[in-house]
């Protein structure tokens, strides 16, 4: 291996650790931030926690080199619908048994997913997928990017956003930080998609972003506590190590009753496998390779003999 090949390796896997971050702690925010929030440092550092792993696990067991991964955003924005119907039916007993109720949810259709994708591998049967209809994906493609959209409106303007009550979302939601959030999108997206090839453009818009919001903030005067009480900040966030953050569920405090009656476990699951269907023929087209979904393992094989 040359120098070149290590600092190409180093540059990449640099961008796309800032990328996995944002995108946890964005998620994790999108799951406990409305639902416990008094707990969403412990679903932050879970949430990381989790991507780390997703992402050891997939360098670990691919075929494909080169290949990372982390938090599938579907996936994600059904967890924080599935998160804040337990939310509203267990909104009486306050953040604590909120938040043990929604990490054992996530973590059941996390095990139960990959069960599912790990039978479908072994009885050959993943490139059935494949046989989904197209307008199921087209809409499929559509939904995703509705939710991830709704979600991070929401995020950015810390109130409920239903289409249908567009009036009531404009009244109580903090409209300045949503806007910012679109355009900082909007900006990510032209420049991403200007300069698809350079590999580390986002992770740069990322961190100019994030110092160009603080050098304004400065100039402006004003203060961390000023921008956390204004909603211009996730937090407050308590003063600890990582692992300190790092919280299991209390099994004395969990309604199986609750827990065992959301579809959203199954929408999880059935979605993930559509979900795959998409990035595996995304891979495809970007590698110029074919990949056999049938097995215990992605199989990559050369279009050309």
């Amino acid at each position: 291996m040359t120098g070149t090949n290590v600092r190409s390796g180093v540059s990449i896997a640099v961008s796309f650790a800032i990328i996995a971050i944002a995108i946890a702690v964005a998620f994790a925010t999108l799951t406990f931030g409305h639902t416990a929030h008094h707990y969403l440092a412990n679903g932050i550092a879970n949430f990381l926690l989790g991507g780390a792993v997703a992402v050891a696990l997939l360098g670990i067991i691919t075929t494909l080199r080169g290949q990372f991964g982390g938090i599938q955003d579907v996936s994600a924005a059904l967890g924080a619908a599935l998160a804040a119907s337990i939310a509203t039916s267990l909104e009486e007993l306050g953040d604590t048994v909120i938040f043990s109720n929604i990490l054992v949810a996530l973590i059941g259709a996390t095990l139960l997913t990959g069960l599912f994708f790990l039978l479908v591998g072994r009885f050959r049967l993943g490139n059935l997928v494949r046989f989904v209809p197209f307008p199921v994906v087209a809409g499929f493609l559509a939904a995703t990017g509705w939710l991830i959209l709704k979600g991070g409106l929401e995020v950015s303007s810390d109130a409920h956003l239903q289409i249908v009550e567009l009036g009531y979302w404009i009244d109580h939601a903090h409209v300045e930080q949503a806007v910012l959030a679109l355009v900082f999108g909007a900006v990510a997206y032209l420049l991403v998609s200007r300069f698809e090839r350079i590999a580390w453009m986002l992770p740069a818009i990322i961190i100019v972003g994030i110092l160009g919001f603080y050098v304004v903030t400065a100039l402006l005067g004003t203060s961390i506590e000023y921008l956390e009480e204004h909603y211009w900040l996730i937090g407050p966030l308590p003063d600890e190590p990582f692992w300190e953050a790092l919280k299991l569920p209390d099994p004395a405090l969990l309604e199986w009753d609750v827990i065992l009656v959301q579809g959203g476990i199954l929408t999880v699951i059935m979605v993930a496998a559509i979900a795959l269907m998409v990035t595996q023929s995304g891979l495809e087209l970007a590698i110029e390779r074919d990949m056999d979904a049938e097995g215990t393992r992605f199989r990559v094989r050369s279009r050309h003999p």
